[in-house]
């Protein structure tokens, strides 16, 4: 579902990986762990990107995520976090579902 991409960060990485895979009705879950002191990276849902500070907050890299034509609000619902300090967990509903 998410792909990261354009990874600007300092001294780290960013490894994302499909916790639950998901077949209807079950929602697929990805978890993200962000592995870095500064910088940005990017994901990107479809072909529309958002831009997130490393050490984001799961409720900001929802908003960023909602803000994308490619997601409807609460379709990818972000928990845990923040970024750089404990894994940001993705939970894919609606459209992205199965």
């Amino acid at each position: 579902m998410i792909v990261v991409n354009d990874v600007d960060l300092a001294g780290g990485t960013v490894t994302n990986a499909l916790t639950t895979q998901g077949l209807a009705p079950v929602p697929e879950v990805q978890e993200l762990v962000i592995d870095a002191d500064g910088g940005t990276y990017t994901l990107t849902v479809g072909d529309q990107t958002a831009p997130i500070a490393w050490n984001a907050a799961h409720a900001t890299v929802q908003a960023a995520l909602e803000l994308l034509a490619t997601v409807d609000v609460n379709e990818v619902v972000v928990t845990g976090g923040p970024g750089g300090t404990a894994p940001l967990v993705l939970t894919f509903h609606g459209t992205y579902e199965g």
